[in-house]
Parts: structure tokens; C-alpha cells; sequence
């Protein structure tokens, strides 16, 4: 049984719900059209201001003159960008991005089976016609009411001018408008984005933005560049998807990171064929790690003197193997050592061979790779039974990795030795079972247990010891545990599994 430990957009046109939240909506903005706006208005004013004072005092205090119907077309044009709710808001300090008018024609739409949910959606020329004609109606009615009520149509007239200002704050703030074009490929982003997301992030816990945005641009090669997608964009993406996440200033997100994965690698009886020392897997994602195997029961009475073989192995490995008291474990030893230097010859991007790698040790005795020196430095960990090997690799996270026959039984019994090794709760959760399940439930502790001090290269005796600290299993498993199956044909040699924080 193997255990493995780790340390460690938007759319434009209407809202959609992904993975169970509902994306912030985008409304678009016309500067042309306010531009216009604000030019029309204040060549009138010129106009007016040139005029004769008979014309201005009758056009302000006329019963029903210029004044009213600059009134009704400055309040029509306001509330066509913004509804008398939104300038309440805006008082308050706060902006509502969608128009009326967008609203008003997504209901029309939708009244007469429009399909106002696609993207580049644009309503036809009658619906946009009904719109503006509703909004010269709501100014005329604006502007009779207040005319109505205060006697001359100055204040209707001023007022206009007030909702017309707000409306271009209005349009200054709101995302622009995209053409329909544009809006299919940001939807197919987003699309392929919440996929993505849903499969590799988690609601949960904290990652550097750059862990999420590299994580998804190295799984799509047409996104590596910030041009094609900006990380601007990827920002709106990540919001979108869990609008509850939050960001510092330094591009860390709480709430959100990108979920453990295991990529396995079963070409057990030949990992150090030809080329294998020359690069041909890329790094391992954030987030993912990559496990090797090697059965070492199907390569009993083959040839291990092979040059292939000695290709990837370097003097100290021999020394090391030569060492061991028994053919057997030396031979484990040298094929043990073979596996994590092909394996890891295949991340590096200089060509090297396995036998050319060279590693310290660190305070803990953990083996790092010194050289080559790569771009973001590889975390790794080997472990071995008489009949399996395995190397886990990942290049965000500490990682640890244990294997133990899934028929191994304790020479004392299980309880006897849990009593020695385990927590006072591991032990009354074993206590509570009995025969095949509690052997099993022993062997997954104990896997889980080693795999989590070799992560933190302390070892087995601590500290922390195995007793400092206690994992839980059940039914549904707990946080950062998991496990998954080996094909098969390989279900005989062992049961692997993860775990992470």
C-alpha cells in the first residue's frame, strides 16, 4: 500500500452559473455615443446662450416650448444609461453596470423568443426602435411631471442636465463593448477556463496567483502568451468562478487553490530505454504530482547489466549497492537509484543523461538535485518494497511517498505494534475493527504515517515520531486525503494513494 504526503472571463453579454456560482455580469459601454451626447448638449447650450434673452426666458418659462422638449430629450437620454435606482446608488458610492436600455431589450427579446442568452446577441432593429421610443416616452414624462409640479421647465431642464452627467460616469466605469466576435472567442475562453477550473481548483485553502495562471496556460499551449490571453482576463476568470475568493495586493488568493493531482507513469519494465535520459516529460503543473513505478518482480531474470541500465546509473550508486549485506537488497538499491535518475533526467532541458545528475543532502538528509540547476527546483521522494519501486515527483509541493505489501501483517499482531508506533486515537480506531479490515486499516495508517515524515524528512523516529501525530480514515475521507487504484494488472503488488495539505 503506497501513501503520498504533500506539504505545501468573463462573458459580455449575459450572466451564466458554473460550478454552482453565478459569473458577475458585464455590460458594454458606447463612448462614441456619449460623446456625441455630451456634444449635442453643449452646442445647444452655446446656441441658447447666443440667443436673444426673449428667446431663453421663453424657452425656460414657456408653458410648453424648447425647454420642455430639451427636458424630455435629456431625461430620455439619461435614463437610456441610467435608472433613477442607479443615480441612488451613485450617491451612496456605488455603480449598478447594467443600462436600462439592456435590460429593457433583453426583456423584449425574451418576450418574443429571442435567444438573448447567446453570445453576440444584438436585437433587431424593430425591438431597438420600441426601446428608444419607450425612453422618449419615460423623458416626456420625466419632464412634464416636474415641469407640472414646480411651475417652469428650469428644474426639468437642470435635472436632465444632472442625469445625462451621471450617465456618462456610468458609461466611463462599465467593461467595453465587445463585438460579436470578440464576445464568442472571450466565451470559448471562459468556457474551456470553468472546465479547467472545475476539474483543477478547489474552494478551498491559499495558492500565488502565478501557480493558478501558469497551471492553466501549460495545459493550454494557445494561452502561453499574454497576448492571446492577458492575466488581466485570467484575474475576471478566477473571480468569476468563486466570486468569494479573495486577492492581496501580491497576487495571493485565500479561499481558492489548485487541487493535488496524480499523473502515474506504468512503463514498469523499461523506464531507462533508449533516450529515456534525454528530456521528454515536462515539469509537473502546480499543483500535480507525477508518481514512477517500477515492478521489480517482472524483472527478475532479465538482464540488469544492460548499458541502457548502467547509462543512468553514476559510481556512488554502485558503491551504495555494493554495500548492501544481501544480493537482493543490493540489487534493489541499484535499480532503485536507476528509476530516480532516468526519471528525473527526463525533466531536465539540457540534455543530460541520468548518470550525469548530481544531488546533496540536506540538514534532514533529504536528497535535492544540484545539478542541472532548473528553472523552479524538483521535490521528490523514493521508496521501495521487495517487489515495487516508486519515485514521486512535483515542482510546488514537499512531497513524501511509502509502499508496503497490501499482504504484510505485523510478526506481533497489529494492535501490539500500533501500541508502540501509533497515536492513542489511530490505536482505538483500530481496536474497533477486527481481521482482514483492521490489517488493512493498519497498513493504510502506517503508509500514510512513514509517507508524511519522509515528506518532512524527520524520519520514523522523530521527532516527530509515528505517536506525535494521527491521521483519520473513514468512509468519505477526511481533508487532503484521498486514494486512487492501480490498473489492474498491478492491483496484486499494492493499493496506492494520496494525501495533502
Amino acid at each position: 500500500m503506497g501513501i503520498l504526503y504533500e506539504t505545501s472571463s468573463s462573458r459580455s453579454a449575459a450572466s451564466r452559473k458554473e460550478g454552482g456560482e453565478e459569473e458577475s455580469k458585464s455590460r458594454p459601454r458606447d463612448p462614441l455615443l456619449v460623446g456625441g451626447v455630451g456634444a449635442s448638449i453643449g452646442l445647444a447650450g452655446l446656441i441658447l446662450l447666443k440667443s436673444q434673452g426673449e428667446v431663453l426666458e421663453g424657452l425656460v418659462y414657456g408653458d410648453t416650448g424648447l425647454g420642455d422638449i430639451s427636458a424630455a430629450a435629456l431625461w430620455g437620454v439619461g435614463l437610456f444609461f441610467c435608472s433613477p435606482y442607479q443615480l441612488l446608488l451613485l450617491f451612496l458610492g456605488k455603480i449598478e453596470t447594467e443600462r436600462p436600455s439592456d435590460w429593457i431589450l433583453q426583456k423584449l427579446g425574451e418576450a418574443t423568443g429571442q435567444s438573448t442568452q447567446d453570445v453576440g446577441y444584438t436585437a433587431p432593429l424593430p425591438l431597438q426602435a420600441l426601446t428608444i421610443l419607450f425612453f422618449i416616452g419615460a423623458g416626456t414624462a420625466a419632464s412634464w411631471l416636474i415641469h407640472a409640479g414646480l411651475g417652469d421647465a428650469t428644474w426639468s431642464v437642470s435635472s436632465g442636465i444632472g442625469t445625462c452627467a451621471a450617465a456618462g460616469l456610468y458609461e466611463v466605469g462599465r467593461p467595453e463593448r465587445l463585438s460579436g466576435q470578440e464576445a464568442e472567442t472571450l466565451d470559448a475562453q471562459w468556457q474551456e477556463f470553468a472546465a479547467w477550473a472545475n476539474e483543477r481548483l478547489q474552494r478551498s485553502g491559499q495558492c500565488h496567483e502565478s501557480e493558478i495562471f501558469g497551471s492553466f496556460r501549460k495545459q493550454f499551449a494557445r494561452y502561453r502568451s499574454p497576448e492571446t490571453l492577458s492575466d488581466a482576463a485570467l484575474k475576471d476568470m478566477v473571480r468569476n468562478w468563486h466570486p468569494n475568493a479573495s486577492r492581496t495586493a501580491n497576487g495571493y488568493y485565500k479561499n481558492v487553490s489548485v487541487q493535488a493531482k496524480v499523473v502515474q507513469y506504468l512503463d514498469v519494465l523499461s523506464p531507462w530505454k533508449a533516450n529515456a535520459g534525454i528530456c521528454s516529460e515536462p515539469a509537473p503543473l502546480p499543483g500535480e504530482v507525477h508518481l514512477w513505478w517500477l515492478s521489480v518482480t517482472e524483472l527478475q531474470g532479465k538482464d540488469l547489466t544492460s548499458a541502457s541500465l548502467l547509462k543512468a546509473l553514476a559510481p556512488e550508486d554502485h558503491e551504495y549497492a555494493a554495500a548492501a549485506q544481501h544480493p537482493e537488497v543490493g540489487q534493489l538499491r541499484l535499480l532503485s537509484r536507476a528509476l530516480q535518475r532516468s526519471a528525473l533526467a527526463r525533466y531536465c532541458t539540457d540534455g543530460v543523461v541520468g548518470q550525469e545528475l548530481q544531488f546533496a543532502r540536506q540538514a534532514q538528509g533529504k536528497p535535492e538535485l544540484i545539478r542541472p540547476r532548473l528553472g523552479r527546483p524538483l521535490h521528490f521522494n523514493l521508496t521501495h518494497t521487495s517487489s515495487l519501486i516508486g519515485l514521486a515527483v512535483s515542482s510546488s509541493h514537499i512531497v513524501g511517498l511509502d509502499v508496503e505489501r497490501t499482504d504484510r501483517q505485523p510478526h506481533h499482531g497489529v494492535i501490539r505494534l500500533a501500541k508502540h508506533k501509533f497515536a492513542s486515537r489511530e490505536i482505538a480506531f483500530l481496536t474497533g475493527l477486527d481481521g482482514a479490515s483492521q490489517v488493512e486499516a493498519f497498513n493504510q495508517l502506517w503508509t500514510l504515517k512513514e509517507s508524511f515524515v519522509k515528506a518532512t524528512g524527520l524520519g520514523i523516529n522523530g521527532p516527530p515520531g509515528l505517536k506525535d501525530f494521527s491521521f483519520q480514515i473513514q468512509a468519505a475521507a477526511c481533508d487532503g486525503i484521498s486514494s486512487s487504484k492501480l490498473p489492474e494488472d498491478h492491483s496484486n503488488i499494492q493499493d496506492t494513494g494520496f494525501s495533502g495539505v
